[in-house]
């Protein structure tokens, strides 16, 4: 999916795929149409996992993706070096440690899915 036009489409080529799940990743394009994407698997009884937390808020399944504020703090440490005197080069590059798992637990009753307690001890938020 490159526009906003073929959602529709991408969900009936996974139906007609019998698609069990689908992965919608963090993207800016993704993000702006998750009202849409979130509609349609839910009209589609397709559990779905997302790459940015604000799906679960739209009434997705549940997210994992990086801690955006963690990875502010870390960039923070960063600049505060560099405007110490030490070159952005000569810096380690960092790979972010720490994700979010959110659990939308009314898209999980509305799926009719058992979500295991060890994965809901995991998540950060547990959203109702």
């Amino acid at each position: 999916m490159r526009e906003p036009s073929e959602i529709q489409g991408a969900f009936k080529v996974m139906q007609n795929k019998r698609c069990d799940a689908l992965f919608v990743p963090g993207d800016a394009l993704f993000s702006r149409e998750r009202g849409a994407l979130v509609g349609l698997a839910a009209s589609f009884r397709l559990p779905a996992v997302y790459g940015d937390r604000l799906f679960p808020d739209a009434g997705g399944l549940m997210s994992f993706s990086v801690d955006l504020v963690d990875l502010c703090r870390r960039a923070a440490g960063h600049v505060d070096k560099i405007l110490r005197g030490a070159r952005a080069g000569d810096l380690d590059v960092e790979e972010a440690v720490k994700f979010d798992v959110v659990i939308n637990i009314a898209a999980v009753n509305a799926l009719g899915l058992k979500i295991p307690a060890s994965l809901r001890e995991r998540a950060e938020l547990v959203q109702q």
